[in-house]
């Protein structure tokens, strides 16, 4: 590995590759990143994270409270 760097919005590793030119990959590839708590804790059981669900129950509140007022015309 030759360096880590932020580009294209992403974490990628530079490294050359057996023709000599350095190229990257995205880190989280490699062994470079620590893998996410929460994916080894759920051991892929749950499709979305915590955060995720509680962004839906508001969206799912929005949408519950528009029907009631438009069921209450």
């Amino acid at each position: 590995m030759i360096s880590k760097h932020n580009c294209w919005g992403e974490n990628r590793v530079f490294f050359f590759n057996p023709e000599g030119k350095m190229t990257s990959v995205p880190s989280h590839w490699t062994s470079e990143v620590l893998p996410n708590p929460f994916v080894m804790q759920s051991a892929g059981r749950c499709i979305l994270h915590y955060q995720d669900l509680g962004v839906m129950a508001k969206l799912l509140k929005a949408i519950d409270k528009e029907i009631s007022k438009t069921e209450g015309e």
